[in-house]
């Protein structure tokens, strides 16, 4: 016979003996919850750890944007800029299209 873990031998001693599967059951679903819970919350990290480095990316590609307008000696060199501000701006896009469900945030 296998042992038991010391809960249940304790359990044994306050419930009937017809409430230890009930008890054991619990304690599976219990467990799986927990399981889940842990995974959840795992996910919800790995998902803000994204998102928060693609906002520093972008603060930084602004930043970046900024320091070029404000270089530029001519009108030329502000629409380079803007331009290839505009170019960087798509590939991100067609980046976070490749993202499940688009890179939208699902509710």
């Amino acid at each position: 016979m296998p042992e038991q873990e010391p809960h249940v031998d304790q359990a044994k001693n306050v419930f009937p003996t017809f409430a230890l599967p009930l008890l054991t059951g619990a304690q599976k679903r219990f467990e799986a919850l927990t399981q889940v819970q842990s995974e959840l919350t795992e996910k919800a990290t790995e998902i803000n750890r994204y998102w928060a480095d693609r906002g520093r990316s972008e603060a930084s590609l602004a930043s970046e944007l900024a320091c070029k307008l404000a270089a530029a000696h001519s009108i030329s060199d502000a629409l380079t800029a803007w331009q290839e501000w505009s170019d960087i701006q798509e590939v991100m896009k067609a980046g976070t299209r490749l993202l499940p469900n688009g890179g939208a945030r699902s509710t």
